[in-house]
Order: C-alpha cells, then sequence, then structure tokens
C-alpha cells in the first residue's frame, strides 16, 4: 500500500466516521491540473480506499478540491496530450 503521507498533490485523510476524503491540491500551481503523477496518486489514494471497503473500515469516499477557486483547470489535458482542435482556453 503506497504511503498517503507521501503524496504530493492530494491530501488524504479518514474521518471518524469512516469517510474517506480526497482534496486535489496541485502543489506549486495556483489551479489544479490533471497530469501524471496527480493521476498516479489517486490510483493509489482509490486502491487504499479499495482495500479499507473491503476490510469495512471505509464507508465512504469523497473527491474535492483544496484551492478556493475551482476544481480542475480546464487545461487538464495539457501534459497528457495536446487540447484538440477547436478548443480554445480562455
Amino acid at each position: 500500500m503506497a504511503d498517503m503521507n507521501a503524496l504530493k498533490d492530494w491530501k488524504f485523510s479518514i474521518d471518524q466516521e469512516g469517510i474517506a476524503w480526497a482534496m486535489f491540491d496541485r502543489e506549486g500551481e495556483n489551479a489544479n491540473a490533471l497530469g501524471r503523477r496527480p493521476i498516479e496518486e489517486l490510483a493509489a489514494i482509490v486502491n487504499t480506499v479499495e482495500t479499507g471497503a473491503k476490510a469495512k473500515t471505509i464507508s465512504g469516499f469523497v473527491i474535492g478540491s483544496a484551492k478556493e477557486k475551482g476544481f480542475i483547470d480546464p487545461r487538464w489535458g495539457v501534459e497528457c496530450a495536446p487540447d484538440p482542435p477547436g478548443n480554445a482556453v480562455t
């Protein structure tokens, strides 16, 4: 299981009710943008949640943003692929 304390782009916690919280907070950025590291970290979080759900230690899962404005930058695919033609970001 991955070390949830080593996450750079997510804050992960489990509350007293057994709810797992994954808050997206892209390190060093004003806006959250998906890329390789955030996706890999999210996969590790999902693995942890699945393991906890099977063990009945996690009863719910919430994904949110720790940034004040928005959830994911509309340029989310910048690191993964170029913008599709005609999809200008304004």
